[in-house]
This record gives C-alpha cells, sequence and structure tokens, in this order.
C-alpha cells in the first residue's frame, strides 16, 4: 500500500477544476511510481531473508522529504540569490561589491545543501539493514504484510513475523487499502444493526492526508451518550475558564471598553480550549503513531477489548 500525493494552485479560484484535476493526475502518477520502484520488507516465510529487491524497494519509500526539501530549496536559494543580485547591480556603487558573492557564491551554496541533504538521505536509508541479524528473524517495520506460504491444499497462509515494536493489547496497527476495522462499536462491540446505523452518519471519521479517511463504526446509544458527556464536559471547562478569566480581568483592567474587548477574546479562546479538552476525553481513539508515507496507522482505543479485535482480524 502507497500513497500519492499531488498539488495544484487556482489563484483567486480561477480554473480550481482544472487545477484540481491536475493535483488529481500528479498524485496518480505519484502513487504509479511509488507501486513501481517500492516495497515492502516481506521475509521469506521459511528462511526469514528478505530480498536485497525489497530492501531496495524500501529504502526508496524513506525519507522522501528530504529530496523534497533538497529540489525545491535549492531552487528558491538560486531564485532569491538571482534576485538579490540583480537588487545590488542596480543599487549604490559601495555595495557593489558583494555582487560576485551574491550571484555565484548563493547558488553554489544552495546547490551543495542540497547534495548535503541528499548525502543524508543516503546515510539514513542505508541505516535500513533487516538482514543484519540473518539468519535470526528480522524485525520488520509495523504494518508489514504478512509472508504467504501454500498449504497442504494449495492455499496461501499468512505466516506471522515479529514486528519492529512491542505487540500490545491496547494497540492496533492497520494499513489503508490492506485492512480494515471490524464491524463492531468500538465502545460497547455491539454489533446489532451496525451497518444501518452507520450509513445513517453514525460514525467517527479519521481524516488522513487529504483525501483519505477511516470509518470507526459505533452504535447509536454509544454515540449519543458520548456526544452528552461532550458537551458536558466543554461546558464545564468552558465556563471555568470564562469565570477565571472575568475575575482576572476584573481586578487587572478598570476601563471597561478594555475589559469588554479583552473579555470577548478571552471566551473565544476558552470556546476553543474547551472544545479541544472535551474532544480529547471523549475520544474513542486516540493516535499513537502513523506512516503517511506506506499508510500505515496506530491507534488506541477506549476500549481495549476492540483493540484485541482490530489485532485479531489484521
Amino acid at each position: 500500500m502507497r500513497i500519492g500525493t499531488g498539488s495544484e494552485v487556482a489563484p483567486y479560484n480561477i480554473r480550481k477544476g482544472s487545477a484540481k484535476q491536475k493535483a488529481e493526475d500528479r498524485a496518480l502518477e505519484d502513487l504509479r511510481k511509488r507501486l513501481r520502484d517500492e516495497a515492502e520488507l516481506v521475509p521469506c516465510p521459511k528462511c526469514f531473508w528478505i530480498s536485497e529487491d525489497l530492501v531496495l524497494g524500501y529504502r526508496r519509500g524513506r525519507y522522501r522529504i528530504l529530496t523534497h526539501l533538497a529540489v525545491y530549496g535549492s531552487i528558491l536559494g538560486v531564485c532569491m540569490s538571482l534576485v538579490a543580485a540583480w537588487f545590488i547591480s542596480n543599487g549604490p556603487m559601495v555595495d557593489r561589491a558583494a555582487l560576485p558573492y551574491i550571484l555565484y557564491g548563493g547558488p553554489a551554496l544552495c546547490i551543495a545543501g542540497a547534495f548535503v541533504l541528499l548525502g543524508i538521505q543516503h546515510a539514513l536509508r542505508s541505516l535500513i539493514r533487516p538482514n543484519v541479524n540473518f539468519p535470526q528473524q528480522p524485525t520488520i517495520p509495523i504494518g508489514t504484510p504478512p509472508p504467504l506460504l501454500k498449504n497442504a491444499g494449495g492455499q496461501l497462509e499468512r505466516t506471522e513475523v515479529q514486528s519492529d515494536g512491542e505487540v500490545r493489547d491496547d494497540l492496533c496497527t492497520l494499513q489503508l487499502g490492506r485492512q480494515k476495522l471490524p464491524a463492531a462499536c468500538c465502545e460497547c462491540l455491539s454489533t446489532e444493526n451496525l451497518i444501518l446505523k452507520v450509513e445513517h452518519g453514525n460514525r467517527y471519521a479519521i481524516p488522513y492526508g487529504e483525501s483519505q479517511s477511516i470509518t470507526v463504526p459505533v452504535c447509536e446509544p454509544c454515540r449519543n451518550s458520548t456526544s452528552k458527556r461532550s458537551w458536558l464536559i466543554g461546558t464545564v471547562v468552558f465556563l471555568s475558564l470564562l469565570g477565571g478569566s472575568y475575575l482576572g480581568l476584573k481586578l487587572s483592567i478598570d476601563d471597561e471598553t478594555f475589559l469588554t474587548i479583552f473579555f470577548i477574546t478571552a471566551g473565544l479562546f476558552s470556546l476553543a480550549i474547551a472544545a479541544y479538552i472535551a474532544s480529547m476525553l471523549t475520544a474513542p481513539f486516540k493516535y499513537k503513531a502513523s506512516d503517511d508515507s506506506r499508510g500505515v496507522l496506530s491507534l488506541c482505543f477506549r476500549n481495549s477489548a476492540y483493540n484485541v479485535l482490530v489485532n485479531q482480524q489484521s
């Protein structure tokens, strides 16, 4: 599983549809390239050796942000150096002594920085050596697909391999496009009429990237209960912060006009903080880790039994 990215600008929303289509085309091209060049560290189910082609493919998918920084940073730096050189060449004569340094030194420094970033990327990728302890079982990244082995009937069966990190019952990991959450309420594990209720909107949506999301099913009673608790916690926090802000401002500000302005500002901040705290305290899950490059997401559900259910299904 890989996620492709693409972007395009529509100034002042002019030709917005065309810009969206170009962004989708670039994301699709990026996805095709990644699926062609990258790979997962899936070991042999018998000897646990990971093919060097898979290792090279996995390395190509890591630290991609450094490539973007090197390319776009060097281009931006060169352009800024040329613009600065143009201003200096048209400025006072006393400043023109620095023109060669800006005109030649600036671009050279930017390009050298780009090569340094690419060198760091190469060094970091070279540290990925899953076969270093061969013939022992390798430690692979979380979310790696399991190796498959044919059984006596000729059917493929998954073989478990140790992941990079301790397997815990209070944590579950899934990969977009390869795994789905169980069709059970994440709060009470109820399955009664769950699909119908999910279609009616009784669910939690986890935004993932710009266009991806994961739907977490929840039954109507649990959703209503969570909503009530969220409103109660938010109201209590908001009134507490608002009351404390008013008392603090009243004691420090005598001017009624300034007091009103600061009180309104404090009220808006209190509302935002209360909403955030209420959401954090009542959310059915928490993010633990994610690997956007591979579409891997690790969640910790409040109901640990649902974590176990996800791990069993995976």
